[in-house]
């Protein structure tokens, strides 16, 4: 046989243009193949080092655990002492080739005893053999060389020593329970963060949509329906913020998630975390703070636990005169981080009988001993600062006073943090209508002693941003002091804006005296920041009153609601515009204060007040909704013309329509296998037809924040009463029948990569406080989606696999409404070809029914 035949062909069977083909294709998917494995290993990281702890007199073999998916050719290790002035020693490693995460090295015997910070260089190869050197280090993993004789010490050995970073953050746990604001519970998990009014930032550390009933039965009876889980929450800051945070708990806690309004009640006890300096005036008191160690209180009531025990410091935070006296006169200081049980009493924290606040004194009897801790409240400052800063109010006496050099103290003035660079401006105090001579208004910059945090700078736990107000004591004299980026007081910003704004509540003696030229100043009246340009519009303050028989609506005789055009002074950024920090923007709210009274003002961009809650509604929807348990009392009076409103009754939203229908109220007993119906002859269920006042955003529609789909529900008020009802398509109400669990078979097409993996058996409905509507049981098969292009001659059509949409049948368990042989979900019967949306915790999308 010829090796290539009179046609080409190799062996007389394969074509040599078509084998040079398969060759080329494959090594261009080894190429690629290569490539993506080169680009997607991750940098290499020192993970482990075994032993950590080795002792001085004989040779040691450890080995370093890494991080690697290269080639490892050769690596070494720098010894770094924590000894100033120590010299660096270099140990040259062993490397198996065919052992990538790991290199094994010996440490001398004559190494001094000390601790070491390591860094690794590592020689490696990538899969197309190009060397490189690779860097590590990691300053958490530190070799200890002992003396051989240190095992028999007294004092606690810590392997890996915490270090301590200064930062004297507070930090709280509570234990709360969440209530609704009235739009709905949002979907909330773990890691979120929610943000109360004073814009403090807490974690939801755990979520629990179901409440334990001996918590619910703790709670008075109207906020029990409004409770829709059971969470921990977690703070940290200053004390000083959390002081703040502290007096409101007594009663709900206003906080925001994704623009939802919520409220957090407080239960029990206080999980507090804090930093603690210890005196130390006995020797081997230090290992009575082992990490987990219990601290008994003077009274050995209550008890504390240590977190952390981060060692001896040579700095201590309060002053001399605080540290009792030891037995050498020259105590020694132990940083620890202690966990405290506390309760709340009148806004503050205690341990015991102990105030818990900075610089308070603790003693504990741990073991028999006596040891004593102060609280360290300041966190040391990593840095210096120059800020400009405004002061208002200076009186005239101090204005020469205040000079180069000057200290800047705390507010209670026990604490120097800073001075007076230089003072930039000085001009007279201008009030509304008058010159004040007594008093001045000063434009300084100050050098503060700061600490900074993923790069924002706080002073004394006060952020530093333009517009915010700091407290300060200048030669013995608290002032507010409010931050500025300019060499002269601040009457010309970068610009000046045009905003309309609505205010509500205005008290009618006020409204002659809102004219044009009226100074806007901040929410603390101490910062002229504009003036009033002309009033719009002027209205009653429509207020709605609740009676039995329904809810009415009278004008506010003492308060008027106002549309003023104002003229302030802003800053911009990234073509975004700033008043005193806020953000302008269609819809927000903006403090700020008015011949002396605090406003928060609504951006508006109308000439004439809108209807009132229309503030940020643009057009007018028709819904169908469905209304279950509906007192049979009102169902006579919900007619033509009823306003709705929302959850708490005081914005008017729109109007019932017309009434669809009316049916009995059907209700199920459910059991594990099938449900039973009965009659409620005291409700109704009502079909309606609401006209409403909505926002639309991006083609969907939003009732008071809430999102109208069908399916969905929306909560508000109807003659006084609140009602969850669901958005419903139908003309008339679906017949009443059995609920039950049926299986069925859906196929979902065209399904994204990134939500193809998400579609699995467990995968379930997600409506935090409603029952669950369906579970995925099995994942039948997932194929590539199937598409049509045309041929090479534009008519005839082919078929092909879509590169990245998925195809995905599945077996679902649904609950659904039986009646006769018909099924129906949601009120929708369920057909072959019926299209179903499925809402789980994490993704959103339609299937198809394809068999029962």
């Amino acid at each position: 046989m010829k090796l290539i035949d009179d046609k080409g062909r190799l062996f007389g069977r394969i074509n040599l243009l078509d084998l040079a083909v398969i060759i080329g294709l494959l090594a261009a998917l080894f190429v690629g193949v290569s490539a993506w494995m080169a680009l997607r290993q991750q940098p290499m990281a020192l993970l482990e080092l075994k032993p950590a702890r080795v002792t001085t007199g004989k040779p040691v073999k450890i080995t370093v655990k890494l991080r690697n998916e290269r080639y490892l050719a050769s690596a070494r290790l720098h010894l770094i002492s924590d000894q100033p002035g120590a010299k660096t020693i270099t140990l040259n490693g062993k490397v198996n080739p065919a052992v990538r995460d790991q290199a094994a090295f010996t440490v001398p015997a004559d190494l001094s005893a000390g601790s070491y910070s390591m860094e690794l260089e590592a020689q490696v190869m990538d899969v197309f053999h190009r060397s490189s050197l690779q860097t590590v280090i990691n300053n958490k993993i530190k070799l200890v060389v002992a003396e051989e004789a240190v095992e028999e010490a007294e004092e606690m050995v810590i392997e890996e020593k915490p270090v301590f970073d200064s930062k004297c953050l507070w930090k709280l746990e509570l234990k709360t329970v969440l209530l609704s604001g009235g739009e709905g519970p949002p979907g909330l998990e773990a890691g979120d963060q929610l943000e109360s009014r004073d814009g403090m930032s807490l974690t939801l550390a755990e979520f629990e949509p179901d409440v334990p009933a001996g918590i619910m039965d703790k709670l008075p009876e109207a906020q029990r329906e409004k409770v829709f889980a059971f969470a921990t929450l977690e703070v940290s800051a200053s004390f000083e913020q959390l002081e703040y945070l502290l007096t409101g708990l007594g009663s709900p806690i206003s906080l925001s998630c994704r623009d939802t309004l919520l409220k957090a009640v407080a239960l029990g006890d206080i999980f507090t975390e804090l930093d603690m300096l210890f005196y130390l005036d006995a020797d081997g008191q230090n290992k009575l703070l082992g990490k987990d160690a219990a601290l008994a209180s003077k009274d050995e009531q209550t008890t504390a636990t240590v977190v952390e025990n981060f060692g001896q410091v040579d700095n201590p935070w309060l002053p001399a005169a605080a540290v009792p006296p030891s037995r050498d006169g020259s105590p020694a200081f132990s940083v620890a981080r202690v966990r405290f049980v506390s309760r709340l009493k009148d806004g503050e924290l205690y341990f015991g009988t102990t105030r818990l606040e900075p610089d308070r004194l603790l003693t504990f009897r741990p073991g028999g001993s006596r040891i004593t801790g102060g609280i360290l409240g300041t966190t040391q400052p990593d840095m210096k600062a120059t800020v400009r800063v405004v002061l208002d109010n200076v009186p005239a006496h101090l204005v020469p006073l205040l000079t180069s050099g000057v200290a800047v103290t705390n507010a209670k003035g026990n604490l120097i943090t800073g001075r007076v660079k230089r003072v930039l401006d000085n001009a007279p105090l201008v009030s509304q209508s008058e010159l004040e001579s007594n008093f001045r208004r000063l434009l300084l910059e100050l050098e503060l002693e700061c600490t900074s945090e993923r790069g924002v700078l706080y002073f004394l736990g006060q952020r530093i941003d333009y517009g915010s107000n700091l407290n300060l004591t200048l030669l013995g004299h608290p002032f507010t002091a409010t931050t500025s980026y300019r060499d002269r007081l601040p009457t010309q910003p970068d610009l000046s804006a045009t905003v309309r704004v609505i205010l509500d509540n205005v008290p009618i003696q006020l409204v002659p005296l809102l004219t044009s030229g009226v100074v806007v100043s901040n929410s603390q009246g101490n910062l002229i920041a504009g003036r009033v340009k002309r009033v719009l519009d002027n209205a009653p303050l429509e207020i709605l009153t609740t009676t039995p028989g329904g809810g009415q609506s009278e004008p506010g005789s003492n308060f008027r609601r106002l549309l003023l055009e104002l003229e302030v002074e802003c800053t911009s950024k990234h073509g975004v515009l700033y008043f005193l920090g806020q953000r302008i923007d269609y819809g927000r709210n903006l403090k700020l204060t008015l011949l002396g009274h605090p406003f928060t003002a609504t951006t508006y961009y109308g000439e004439t007040l809108p209807p009132l809650g229309t503030a940020q509604l643009n057009l007018n929807a028709t819904v169908s909704v469905m209304l279950d348990n509906v007192p049979i009392q009102l169902v006579p009076l919900l007619t033509s013309g009823v306003k709705v409103t929302n959850s708490q009754g005081n914005v008017v939203a729109g109007r019932v329509k017309r009434v669809l229908d009316i049916a009995p109220l059907e209700i199920q007993t459910t059991t594990p296998e099938i449900a039973r119906s009965g009659v409620r002859n005291d409700f109704r269920r009502l079909l309606l037809e609401l006209e409403l006042e909505c926002t639309s955003n991006q083609g969907v529609l939003s009732f008071l924040g809430q999102q109208i789909n069908y399916g969905r529900n929306l909560n508000l008020a109807l003659l006084g009463h609140p009602f969850t009802v669901m958005t419903y398509h139908g003309d008339t109400l679906p017949p009443p029948g059995k609920l039950v669990w049926e299986k069925i078979q859906l196929r979902f097409t065209n399904v994204p990569p990134e939500i193809a993996p998400w579609i699995k058996a467990g995968e379930q409905e997600y409506l935090p406080g409603q029952p669950t509507t369906w579970t995925i049981e099995s994942v039948i098969s997932n194929e590539p989606a199937k598409v049509l292009y045309p041929g090479a001659d534009g008519r005839q059509a082919h078929l092909a696999d879509h590169p990245t949409l998925r195809d995905i049948r599945c077996l679902v368990s649904l609950r659904v409404t039986k009646i006769g042989d018909d099924l129906f979900y949601n009120g929708n019967p369920l057909k072959i070809g019926s299209r179903i949306t499925f809402n789980a915790r994490r993704w959103s999308f339609s299937a198809s029914l394809t068999e029962f």
